[in-house]
């Protein structure tokens, strides 16, 4: 489920550029090469070297999974950006950068609690402000969760998926391959 922060600023993007469907995907791309650009900042600042981080970003760009967020119109693209920001701040420990990494990609896509929660955990031993800073940028989520009695608000889409099976979804390998490596970038520097 989306969180309401990528659908302001699509909605923000369609009365600059327009609300057609074509005129929405000029941004995708935009994020995409946004999101390559940070990743490669966060991989410098962990001190990985050129060609290194020139594999791992075209690794990245040819991934199936973010070709098709990168094209099309959707949420996960911008909580991807977000994710790298919050890479890119551990990194430099900058904390109002991990806040805004943090905090913007609760508010894009739910699943972010997941890398976020990590970030936390492996970074309270170390870096005991950061992880303070990032625990209260999660408050707009949390009041979000609590106006919405749960993760979501109340709908037809909310009921699906409460009634629905935790199961393996194949189509989705890549994402499932690549996640844990994305959750080990805190711990590994942490």
């Amino acid at each position: 489920m989306t969180t309401p922060l990528a659908f302001l600023v699509y909605a923000a993007w369609g009365h600059l550029a327009g609300f057609e469907t074509w005129q929405l995907r000029l941004l995708s791309p935009i994020l995409a090469i946004a999101t390559c650009a940070v990743l490669n900042a966060g991989l410098r600042s962990y001190g990985v070297g050129r060609a290194a981080r020139t594999i791992a970003v075209a690794t990245l760009c040819v991934n199936p999974y973010f070709v098709g967020v990168g094209v099309f119109v959707y949420t996960d693209m911008l909580a991807l950006l977000m994710l790298a920001v919050l890479i890119v701040a551990v990194g430099r420990e900058r904390a109002w950068l991990a806040a805004l990494g943090a905090g913007a990609g609760v508010l894009t896509r739910q699943y972010e609690l997941f890398a976020v929660s990590g970030f936390i955990a492996a970074a309270s031993r170390t870096w005991q402000r950061g992880s303070l800073v990032v625990a209260v940028a999660l408050l707009p989520a949390a009041a979000l969760c609590w106006l919405w009695h749960g993760l979501a608000p109340v709908s037809d889409m909310r009921t699906v998926y409460l009634a629905e099976p935790i199961r393996f979804h194949l189509p989705w390998l890549s994402l499932y391959l690549a996640a844990p490596g994305i959750y080990e970038i805190g711990r590994v520097h942490v």
